[in-house]
C-alpha cells in the first residue's frame, strides 16, 4: 500500500470479497477498496458472489474518484490504516497481518467543525463475513478504536449524514456499538 500508488493508480482490481486459498479476512478484502487506488472503480467477481454479501452496502457506496489521500497510520507489511475524501466523506481502510488495535483520531484528517456518524464494515468472529457497527455523535476530536484479527481488516464510512446500508440483495445484520 505504502509503495504502490507513488505516482498514480495502480493496475489493482479490488473482489470487496474473501478470495479462497489467500489468508485474508473479508475486512482485510475490503479494506482493499479504500487503500489501494485503482485507475477505474470496480470489482473482480461475479455479481452472485455479493448477493447477500452485508459488504454491499459499502461497496456500492465507495466513490469512483478521491478528493484527498491521508495516511493515518502503518508500517510496510505489517498493516497500514489509510483515509481517503470523496467529497465531505471520508473513508478510511485498515488491514493487518497481525492482530492489533487500531486508532483513528478524527482530527488528523477532518477539520470540519460537527458532528458525525461513522460506518464500520468490520469482520466478524471468524473473518468469514462483514459485521456493521454505527458510531454516532462523533466530533473531529474523536478517535475510532477497533480492534483487527489476524489478516484482518476493516472499511469505515465516516459522514455527516447517513448510509443506505441495505440493498435489494444485501443480508443485513446491524451491531450497535
Amino acid at each position: 500500500t505504502f509503495l504502490r500508488n507513488v505516482v498514480g493508480s495502480a493496475d489493482f482490481t479490488p473482489t470487496g470479497v474473501p478470495i479462497p486459498g489467500i489468508p485474508a479476512t473479508a475486512g482485510f478484502a475490503l479494506a482493499d477498496v479504500v487503500n489501494i487506488e485503482s485507475g477505474v472503480q470496480h470489482f473482480a467477481q461475479s455479481v452472485y458472489t455479493y448477493e447477500g454479501s452485508t459488504a454491499l452496502a459499502f461497496l456500492n457506496d465507495v466513490p469512483v474518484k478521491w478528493d484527498d489521500l491521508y495516511i493515518v497510520d502503518g508500517h510496510p507489511l505489517k498493516f497500514n490504516v489509510t483515509a481517503r475524501r470523496s467529497g465531505k466523506d471520508w473513508y478510511v481502510g485498515a488491514a493487518t497481518i497481525d492482530a492489533r488495535k487500531i486508532e483513528i483520531p478524527l482530527g488528523e484528517f477532518i477539520t470540519d467543525d460537527g458532528t458525525y456518524n461513522a460506518y464500520i464494515f468490520g469482520d466478524n468472529a471468524d473473518g468469514s463475513a462483514i459485521e456493521v457497527k454505527q458510531l454516532t455523535g462523533l466530533t473531529k476530536d474523536s478517535v475510532i478504536e477497533h480492534d483487527l484479527m489476524k489478516n484482518g481488516g476493516c472499511a469505515i464510512k465516516i459522514t455527516k449524514g447517513s448510509m443506505k446500508l441495505t440493498t435489494p440483495y444485501s443480508n443485513y445484520k446491524f451491531y450497535e456499538a
